[in-house]
Order: C-alpha cells, then sequence, then structure tokens
C-alpha cells in the first residue's frame, strides 16, 4: 500500500488473525471503529 490509500476488511477469519493484524501494523496502517460515523466526510 501507498500513503493515502484505504484498505476495507470484512469478517473474513482470515482478516482477524494475528499475523494479519501484526502484518497491517507493521506497515504503519491503523484501524478505524467499526461505526464511526463521524470520521465519514460523506
Amino acid at each position: 500500500m501507498r500513503p493515502r490509500d484505504v484498505g476495507v476488511m470484512g469478517n473474513l477469519r482470515a482478516h482477524k488473525s494475528s499475523p494479519t493484524i501484526r502484518l497491517i501494523q507493521s506497515a504503519g496502517a491503523g484501524f478505524l471503529p467499526p461505526y464511526s460515523p463521524d470520521l465519514n466526510p460523506i
């Protein structure tokens, strides 16, 4: 991923696995809360 890219994850078990989470965090990315209308400018 590049800066300002957005990744969307669903409820797939692989998306919530420890290796996947570690990989995402090691890339400097973070997670938004599941319900965050104040962070959605639409």
